[in-house]
């Protein structure tokens, strides 16, 4: 039985769950080569896509289902209507999820950012780095006077 966060072994009488790269790791040992552990990674890759696939087929079915057949409407219309709204909407979803990750992870590097660069750059508190209010003054004086 394929769990989401893993995979549970039974062998005999005992079962115990283990995550996806203990039990590759696992059949590692008994692959002879790296062609054969690549067969059974792809294998369960593709046993992932096929599942995939069939909740897929059997949404669309349900959503086709759902809809009154008249002389008007006929099915494959509907089935390709189901289809398009189910697509759509699982790219907004999808493009949703991007997005509040993508937000998450430059928030949080914006933080580190600033977590590892306290001591550089002006300071509020008037301390080194800063130029005080005379300064700045005099400089736009000079500036001011320059283009007289």
């Amino acid at each position: 039985m394929i769990l989401f966060y893993g995979l549970k072994v039974v062998s005999g009488k005992e079962s115990k769950s283990v995550t996806v790269m203990e039990y590759i790791i696992g059949q590692r040992k008994y692959a002879k080569s790296y062609y054969a552990l690549y067969q059974i990674i792809y294998s369960r890759f593709s046993i992932v896509l096929q599942t995939m696939w069939n909740v897929g087929n059997d949404g669309i079915e349900a959503g086709t289902s759902l809809m009154p057949l008249s002389d008007a409407i006929r099915r494959p219309i509907v089935r390709i209507s189901v289809t398009i709204i189910a697509i759509t909407f699982s790219l907004f979803v999808l493009e949703s999820f991007l997005s509040i990750a993508f937000f998450v992870v430059m928030g949080l590097s914006y933080f580190i950012f600033i977590a590892f660069n306290k001591d550089e750059g002006p300071k509020a508190d008037g301390g080194e780095g800063t130029t005080s209010v005379v300064d700045s003054l005099e400089a736009a004086r000079r500036i001011m006077d320059k283009y007289k």
